[in-house]
């Protein structure tokens, strides 16, 4: 964590509060989100698909942008099984689907459908 020291302002948690924030990552973020200017403030996440959907509920309602890594199940890592796809929100309402494998796994946490229609 040391090497982060004047680059960034680094905080860490940990659930046991061993070091750092008691509490979740997210509780963490939601303490402080008021005060990030959404114009000057990208948020890189990578872990958990329940961490990841928290912080988009968390981050729903503002501007701020984040990008996220998927961690997916990855059978093939080339594209061609499809089992690592996740739901995307495309034009006009529709869902599209893309590899994470392949087209990822980076996406932006706004255009991840977390609630694909059946």
């Amino acid at each position: 964590m040391n090497r982060f020291q004047g680059f960034c302002d680094l905080r860490t948690a940990t659930d046991d509060g061993s070091c750092g924030y008691h509490g979740t990552v997210t509780e963490l973020l939601a303490v402080d989100l008021g005060g990030y200017d959404a114009k000057s403030t990208l948020i890189l996440a990578c872990g958990p698909g329940a961490m990841i959907r928290s912080l988009e509920l968390l981050l729903r309602d503002t501007r701020i942008r984040c990008q996220v890594s998927l961690e997916e199940r990855m059978a093939c890592g080339v594209g061609a099984c499809l089992g690592c796809v996740v739901a995307i929100k495309e034009g006009e309402g529709r869902t599209g689907y893309r590899r994470v494998c392949h087209d990822g796994p980076v996406f932006d946490i706004g255009e991840i459908l977390w609630d694909p229609p059946v």
